[in-house]
């Protein structure tokens, strides 16, 4: 068992994880309590499903467990930590980054702007973070782990933008 402490690029990525699978639960738990979310619902007396909310609301849950997950099996310092949380900082970035687009595009530099450049700031660095050398030592990463990572990084990435 590899008994080297977790360094702060270490624990930092791990709380980035952990924060962006609370801010998900977070959004979502704020959606089901204002009822703006309702994949299934009735009306009289038969029960209608909106695929589209529906499809929305399984990402979100499986976004939040892989996040959740993913985060404290990076304090643990597991393999499955690392595996997990990289495809879901990846996803991030690509989401944060088409929102700098949207945000360049319009010109408003505003809190919001400066927000989300610390947000793309804190996940690049934690991406960084997991990549080095020291890191990947810690969380045995080789050539055979980069396998399931890919794997659930494509999942993911099928899962958002090809099913509607």
């Amino acid at each position: 068992m590899n008994q080297e402490k977790l360094g702060w690029k270490e624990k930092f990525a791990a709380t980035i994880v952990l924060l962006i699978g609370i801010l998900y639960l977070a959004n979502q738990v704020m959606n089901i309590v204002s009822s703006k979310t309702s994949a299934i619902y009735s009306e009289g007396d038969k029960w209608l499903i909106r695929k589209g909310e529906l499809i929305s609301d399984i990402k979100t849950y499986i976004t939040i467990i892989l996040a959740i997950t993913g985060g404290i099996l990076l304090f643990k310092k597991k393999q499955w930590g690392w595996i997990l949380s990289v495809p879901i900082l990846m996803l991030v970035a690509v989401f944060m980054g088409s929102g700098l687009v949207l945000l360049l595009y319009t010109f408003e530099f505003n809190i919001f702007f400066i927000g989300l450049m610390i947000a793309i700031l804190a996940n690049l660095l934690s991406i960084v973070f997991l990549f080095l050398p020291g890191a990947r030592k810690k969380y045995r990463v080789g050539m055979l782990t980069f396998i399931p990572t890919l794997v659930f990084l494509l999942a993911l990435m099928a899962l958002y933008f090809l099913l509607k």
